[in-house]
C-alpha cells in the first residue's frame, strides 16, 4: 500500500514452515551397476542398486522406496581433454533427440535393505545422453525420507571424434589462419 491509498505493483511472495529439527534415523546409498567411471556407457539396460540402512549399519528391511529416471541430450565432456568440444551427429533438425522424466514402479527392501531398479534403454539408441537416477528411502512410518542421486553419461556409439581449436570459429577475418 501506497500513500495509504494505492496499492503498488506486487514483487513477488514466498512461504516458508519452521519446525524443530529432526535428524534423519537412515542412510541411503545407490550405485548404478556396471558403468565405467570415465567414458559412457552402451548396454541397453543399467540397474540400480539402492542400500538403505539404519543409523547403526543394521539393514532398513521392508521399507519403501521410490526412484525417477531423468535421461536428457548432453554434448559430452571431459576432464582430461577440457580443451576438446565433442559434438554429436545423431541429430538434426528432422530427428530431434528423445527425453525422458519418469518415476519408476516402488519398490520394497529386501532383508538386505537393498532394492533394485532397472532401468531400460533400448529407446535411446542413438545420440549421447546424461542419466540422472534419483532414490528416495523411507521410514518405517512413511512419511520421512533419505535421497540419493548418481549419474551416468549413456551412449550406443563405441568411439567419439572431438576436435580441438586454436581460436573462435564463429567469425574469421580475412587472412587469418585457424587450426581444427
Amino acid at each position: 500500500v501506497r500513500n495509504n491509498k494505492y496499492r503498488g505493483h506486487l514483487i513477488g511472495s514466498s512461504h516458508f514452515k519452521v519446525e524443530e529439527f529432526q535428524p534423519d534415523t537412515l542412510k541411503i546409498e545407490n550405485q548404478l551397476v556396471d558403468v565405467v567411471d570415465k567414458g559412457w556407457n552402451t548396454q541397453e539396460k543399467i540397474t540400480a542398486k539402492v542400500t538403505l540402512n539404519n543409523l547403526f549399519d543394521a539393514p532398513a528391511q521392508d521399507r519403501k522406496v521410490t526412484a525417477k529416471v531423468s535421461i536428457q541430450p548432453h554434448r559430452f565432456s571431459f576432464i582430461d581433454y577440457k580443451k576438446y568440444k565433442f559434438t554429436d551427429t545423431s541429430f538434426t533438425k528432422d530427428n530431434k533427440p528423445l527425453s525422458l522424466n519418469t518415476s519408476l514402479d516402488n519398490k520394497r527392501t529386501n532383508a538386505d535393505g537393498i532394492a533394485e531398479f532397472d532401468i531400460d534403454l533400448a529407446d535411446f539408441r542413438e545420440g549421447t545422453y546424461l542419466l540422472k537416477f534419483t532414490a528416495n528411502g523411507y521410514n518405517q512410518a512413511g512419511g520421512r525420507s533419505v535421497i540419493a542421486s548418481s549419474s551416468t553419461l549413456i551412449s550406443p556409439l563405441n568411439t567419439i571424434v572431438g576436435y580441438k581449436v586454436d581460436g573462435k570459429l564463429d567469425y574469421i577475418n580475412a587472412k587469418q589462419e585457424r587450426s581444427v
